[in-house]
């Protein structure tokens, strides 16, 4: 039963590796295109072509399904398992594998839909997430949902330490129900439409930090924003992008964006609705580090005022 593999971010190693481990026959790797990456634009890999290349596997990477189905289906899959892949299947493609297509998506559906659904679940302050395996539909995400497996989302967590608990878990619920799905016993279930949310890609805008926004938005958007693409704010003319911090309830009558207090181990900064303590930053082109040894390093003053994302934009 030969299985057609599409993937190309971090979040898809580890399914494809549970496939190999569990013994499955891989007739072809599909990921994105290199990419020209870094200061002398040299082609990056994908990671999952690393890891196919690795297992000896056959990598296709097409730009677009034009002009590949033939060589699909002379591969005569009996199924197609897309994960974090980036190219939207046609629907002649999905017509393809004996089984279907089908796809393990980094949430709870119908919950969180689309490109960013880590990041939007932290951002909105939900208490838990999971994994998906569903069967693929011309609409992006909205296939009817086969398993699911629940994840919390702890206070410390942030979108890097939940995308690497996602990932292993979709290869877990990968391994557990593929048998049933190739099979043809597997029963799937509409998505209930007015659960439906949308969690819509990450802009650049985004980043910077409001200070308008109350305390616990922002501590939400950092923890969100962790790993990539890491949210920042301006102090005077220096960037400062922020990692950790913690929010708190106390306010005063400063501005939003006023640093109110400098400890040892953080910057306390007024907010629209309680403070943030900053705990670790970072200059653009340098190391992450600690407040306390930023504060070795930077003199920074009470009173003084982060902008808000209005002055920031471009």
């Amino acid at each position: 039963m030969p299985i057609v593999f599409a993937g190309t971010s971090d979040f898809a190693v580890p399914s494809l590796v549970a496939l190999l481990d569990a013994g499955y026959e891989i007739a072809a790797v599909y990921t994105k295109p290199d990419q020209r990456t870094g200061r002398g634009k040299k082609f990056s890999y994908s990671p999952i072509k690393l890891c196919a290349r690795e297992h000896n596997l056959d990598v296709i990477q097409p730009n677009n399904f034009t002009g590949e189905l033939s060589k699909l289906k002379s591969l005569k899959p009996e199924i197609i398992l897309v994960v974090s892949y980036g190219i939207i299947l046609p629907s002649e493609v999905l017509d393809v594998p004996i089984q279907g297509c089908f796809n393990i998506h980094a949430s709870l559906l119908p919950r969180w839909r689309g490109a960013a659904p880590i990041q939007r679940a932290i951002q909105s302050g939900d208490s838990q997430t999971g994994v998906t395996l569903m069967s693929m539909a011309t609409e992006l995400d909205a296939g009817d949902l086969l398993f699911q497996k629940m994840i919390p989302i702890y206070k410390d967590d942030t979108s890097g330490s939940l995308h690497t608990k996602l990932a292993t878990a979709g290869a877990q619920l990968l391994i557990s129900k593929l048998p049933q799905i190739l099979a043809g016993t597997a029963e799937g279930r509409k998505q209930e439409e007015k659960y439906v949310t949308y969690a819509h890609k990450i802009n650049n805008y985004e980043r910077w930090l409001d200070w308008n926004k109350s305390a616990i938005e922002l501590a939400r958007k950092i923890s969100a924003f962790n790993p990539k693409p890491l949210a920042r704010t301006i102090l005077g003319k220096q960037i400062l992008i922020v990692h950790r911090a913690t929010h708190g309830r106390s306010n005063n009558h400063e501005l939003p964006g006023t640093i109110v207090g400098i400890e040892k181990n953080k910057i306390r900064v007024q907010t629209g609705n309680g403070f943030l303590d900053l705990l670790q930053v970072q200059i653009p082109g340098r190391r992450p580090i600690d407040v306390s040894e930023f504060l070795n390093g930077y003199s920074i003053n009470l009173g003084e005022r982060f902008q808000d994302a209005v002055h920031a934009k471009p």
